[in-house]
């Protein structure tokens, strides 16, 4: 049976090892991919989100434009409302977005770096390949959202200046004459969607690449 004091160096051996082992799963590699992971996540969340106010945005201006009696005040107020909201959503995306491109342009960055030194050409060669499957991902992302700008950025116009034209012509008559501008509208909206669709798809695939665990589905 163990005295107190060997009991005591055994336990503050066991807790030193644990440690040791704890410490030696925070690499900086992982720690690189960890924070490219996180930042993914963020923006995903916000795609779903930012998707959300956009459909909800669009709603409140269709049911506005179809109002043909009654005071048009309240619902072009929360249509203003509305547009307010996804503005808002926007911005955060586009921050949650430069986050990811920092925190992936560092992680791809140290792992070239790293994969230099590696002396063995086989390990060399699939660490380079590996790599390069991931940034294709991270390259689609941006390809997407890219594609996407011009349209979402003309939406955008459009709902603002359709705030603005209305805030001057609240009127039966008003907002029936806007309503061939509405439905470019959700046209806009709707291919909008479907590269959102592409972008939360690919995020998805990024997002299982950098996890350190298996999926359930493999």
């Amino acid at each position: 049976m163990m005295n107190t004091r060997t009991h005591r160096f055994y336990a503050i051996g066991i807790v030193a090892v644990f440690a040791w082992a704890v410490a030696g799963c925070s690499t900086p590699g992982r720690n690189s991919a960890t924070k490219a992971a996180d930042a993914v996540t963020a923006l995903q969340q916000r795609m779903t989100t930012g998707e959300q106010q956009m459909d909800s945005t669009v709603t409140t201006l269709v049911d506005l434009v179809n109002q043909r009696q009654g005071d048009l005040r309240p619902q072009y107020q929360k249509f203003r409302d509305s547009v307010d909201k996804l503005e808002a959503q926007v911005k955060k995306g586009r921050s949650e977005r430069a986050a990811v491109t920092t925190q992936a342009d560092a992680y791809f960055a140290k792992w070239e770096q790293d994969t230099k030194t590696l002396q063995n050409e086989d390990i060399r060669q699939v660490a380079a390949s590996r790599r390069e499957t991931v940034k294709a991902s991270f390259d689609k992302i941006n390809g997407e959202f890219n594609a996407a700008k011009p349209v979402f950025e003309s939406l955008m116009r459009d709902l603002g200046e359709i705030k603005q034209a209305l805030d001057f012509d609240l009127t039966p008559g008003g907002t029936t004459a806007m309503k061939p501008v509405v439905a470019k509208v959700q046209g806009k909206a709707a291919t909008v969607k479907t590269h959102i669709a592409t972008i939360r798809a690919e995020l998805g695939h990024v997002s299982a690449e950098l996890a350190a665990t298996a999926s359930t589905s493999q």
